[in-house]
């Protein structure tokens, strides 16, 4: 697995109106979550999946025991949610081709969702070109 760590996120104004993507993994989009933070995010959670996680498992935050929930595309640990600044330590699974877009879109369009915007972001990761 590979980390990604995401330290502070604005909240944005978003007033442009787009469409949802389909699912690029469908049933493969799963996701631990871990809340370190004396808040409760189970609005998130449920705008992830609303966002195109096939689920959001929790998980206790001991990275060692990902292995056990597998597979997940990726790991989630919520360490600061105080509006602006938000924490969030991402593990993904690097085996899954485009599994760091799509975790990057899923969070983007559930804290999108949070702040009440039809905005939704699409991302992606064409393979290289094979030469032959």
């Amino acid at each position: 697995m590979s980390m990604f760590h995401h330290s502070q996120l604005v909240a944005v104004h978003c007033v442009i109106e787009c469409s949802n993507f389909p699912d690029t993994y469908k049933i493969n989009t799963r996701l631990a979550f871990h809340n370190a933070t004396s808040n409760s995010l189970d609005e998130f959670m449920q705008f992830l999946e609303e966002s195109g996680s096939s689920s959001v498992d929790l998980y206790n935050g001991n990275f060692s025991l990902l292995l056990d929930l597998a597979p997940h595309m990726a790991a989630l640990n919520v360490n600061v949610w105080e509006t602006p600044k938000f924490s969030i330590t991402t593990i993904y699974n690097d085996t899954a081709q485009h599994s760091l877009p799509i975790v990057i879109n899923l969070l983007s369009n559930a804290f999108y969702r949070l702040e009440n915007c039809t905005l939704t972001t699409q991302s992606s990761s064409p393979p290289l070109p094979q030469q032959p």
